[in-house]
């Protein structure tokens, strides 16, 4: 048994092995070839010289361009990705305030987002100091030192 057995399995029919002698298709295509300095024996007409340097390819291959449709299909699964999101979000806080007024403890899920926002909100103004303060002076030793520097006890 060998892995060529298999071949029914995979889309080859039994018996379609190619010869070893046999080439792919796959095999890349190599357009325009100049090999260092053919420009000059063209030129002093001495052409059955042997090529001196290594061959080098002189036409750039071209590269897949990622049109305005893949940019489109991003945006759209993007978006749709959010909306699902908050769909799901706003299901799920839906449910705890029909649940918890239910049970008369409604105040529970608005002191629960209270909390929630603000320290949302205090951490983001924390990163908005932090950034603004590495912006501004993007050496920490002399922030610290001018604070150090500026602090009421510090006697000189």
């Amino acid at each position: 048994m060998s892995f060529f057995d298999f071949g029914p399995l995979f889309g080859a029919t039994p018996g379609s092995r190619k010869p070893s002698n046999q080439k792919d298709d796959d095999e890349p295509v190599i357009i325009d070839i100049e090999t260092n300095g053919d420009e000059a024996r063209a030129a002093a007409g001495s052409g059955n010289k042997p090529p001196t340097g290594a061959p080098r390819i002189t036409r750039q291959a071209k590269r897949p361009s990622h049109g305005r449709g893949s940019r489109v299909l991003i945006a759209v699964v993007a978006v749709i990705a959010v909306v699902v999101a908050l769909f799901f979000a706003v299901a799920n806080f839906a449910t705890d305030v029909m649940w918890y007024s239910q049970l008369g403890f409604q105040s529970i899920v608005w002191t629960l987002l209270g909390t929630r926002v603000g320290l949302w909100l205090a951490y983001a103004a924390l990163m908005v100091l932090v950034t603004f303060i590495s912006a501004r002076d993007p050496c920490p030793a002399r922030v610290l030192r001018r604070l150090y520097d500026s602090h009421p006890w510090r006697h000189d």
